[in-house]
């Protein structure tokens, strides 16, 4: 709603450059609320706006959210040029902060293609970028990454190590949100080498740490991963409840695809009893 009342105040006032940051902060602001082909309308008015005005750095800050909101359409390739442009923008500029940001965001997109050797690169390239700005909040998102690109490559020994390392510098920025994603994604890396008790701690930590900043999403997801590795350790009553929370947990922030994982999560449990 502010955001918003913002965009309104600008337009009255025609001011160009600031509709377009709010413009940025609203297509934000509607990714949160996972609705993202308003979001994409948002962002691409923030690129041209910027394009108009000039602004090459906030025009990479738009390209880079546009990613974001195109990768959660499933939109893999154009995600793909879009962080590519904001990677490109960025160097440009000389802002190696932001750069570092696409090539994460790009490294995701990668993971999301299934090209994980260029996605390990990515996110290699962004954590070294992090750590020269010295930006330890930055490296820990990289980090966090890596450890998904290398769990797809099966080196789940060093995904333990890149997912630990993260979550620690999570811990020490204070990002509770950003602690609990390394959290859910140890479970993960837990339960590929068996150590399904490990897991189950792992993700009830993380399920605890997404109720504290509300995040529902999150929630939902480290309650599927709880099932899971409930589920190894034949407690099937237990992963038909984790489940089934999850599921609902889904339905409620209208996340379909996140839905369906947990009644197909569902059907195991049940084959289980």
């Amino acid at each position: 709603v502010v955001r918003a009342l913002a965009l309104d105040a600008c337009t009255k006032l025609n001011d160009t450059r600031n509709r377009a940051t709010v413009w940025n902060n609203l297509g934000g602001a509607l990714q949160e609320l996972r609705r993202f082909d308003d979001a994409l309308h948002a962002l691409e008015t923030a690129r041209d706006l910027y394009q108009e005005t000039g602004n090459t750095n906030g025009e990479a800050s738009a390209w880079n959210n546009l990613g974001i909101a195109l990768k959660d359409l499933r939109r893999f390739d154009d995600a793909l040029h879009a962080h590519q442009t904001a990677r490109d923008l960025h160097q440009q500029t000389g802002d190696t902060n932001g750069e570092a940001g696409a090539w994460n965001n790009l490294g995701n997109t990668l993971n999301s293609l299934r090209r994980f050797d260029d996605a390990l690169h990515a996110h290699q390239t962004a954590r070294h970028l992090h750590q020269q700005t010295g930006d330890t909040h930055g490296e820990a998102g990289a980090w966090n990454n890596l450890g998904g690109v290398l769990k797809e490559l099966r080196r789940f020994d060093d995904t333990l190590h890149a997912v630990e390392t993260a979550r620690d510098l999570y811990q020490q920025t204070g990002d509770t949100h950003g602690e609990a994603s390394a959290w859910n994604s140890l479970g993960i890396a837990f339960k590929e080498l068996r150590r399904f008790d490990d897991a189950l701690h792992a993700h009830q930590t993380a399920r605890h740490l997404h109720q504290q900043t509300g995040d529902t999403n999150g929630e939902a997801g480290a309650w599927n991963n709880l099932g899971i590795a409930l589920k190894e350790l034949r407690r099937f009553d237990d992963a038909l409840h984790a489940h089934q929370t999850a599921r609902h947990l889904h339905q409620q922030t209208g996340d379909t695809q996140g839905e369906a994982i947990a009644w197909n999560n569902l059907g195991t449990a049940y084959r289980g009893l």
